[in-house]
């Protein structure tokens, strides 16, 4: 969803991101397989109750950096991120080059709410019970039928 409005700024303030890196402005990005642990931040969340089964391990995948602004911990509830140390860099380019690497968040934006995720870039991803359970959990709480918490924060340990 990142990459769908680069020139909306209202876009990019609503969904709390944009890609970086340089990578987003280019109008094609071949897929680059990367291969990552990931680490999840809101263990008791319901969306992310069902990666907690994967140990951590994700991919194939494409990690992108994100825009800092928008991108903030600061408003943003971080659910899933990139574990930066446990991950290769041979086999996850992004994450030797950024220190904080989310990929799902929820937020509160105006009366609505808001699930972003960058996860998914495989169509293998979404033939596991995980990945559907995890998008049918966002789906449930952008709908409303599904309370989870908002509350932004908190900021990046360094790891």
């Amino acid at each position: 969803m990142a990459a769908a409005d680069l020139d909306w700024p209202a876009f990019g303030a609503m969904t709390g991101a944009r890609l970086g890196g340089g990578r987003a402005r280019k109008n094609t990005v071949p897929f680059e397989e990367q291969h990552g642990y990931l680490v999840i931040e809101d263990q008791h969340n319901p969306i992310t109750a069902p990666l907690l089964a994967l140990n951590g391990k994700w991919g194939p995948e494409e990690f992108y950096p994100l825009e800092t602004p928008p991108f903030s911990r600061d408003t943003e509830h971080v659910l899933v991120s990139v574990d930066r140390v446990k991950s290769d860099a041979n086999e996850c380019t992004t994450c030797a080059a950024v220190d904080d690497l989310p990929v799902a968040w929820t937020r509160a934006y105006g009366k609505g709410r808001i699930f972003y995720t960058s996860l998914g870039h495989h169509p293998a991803l979404f033939e596991t019970p995980e990945m559907a359970k995890f998008m049918l959990g966002a789906l449930q709480f952008v709908l409303g039928d599904l309370q989870t918490d908002t509350t932004p924060g908190p900021q990046l340990k360094k790891q």
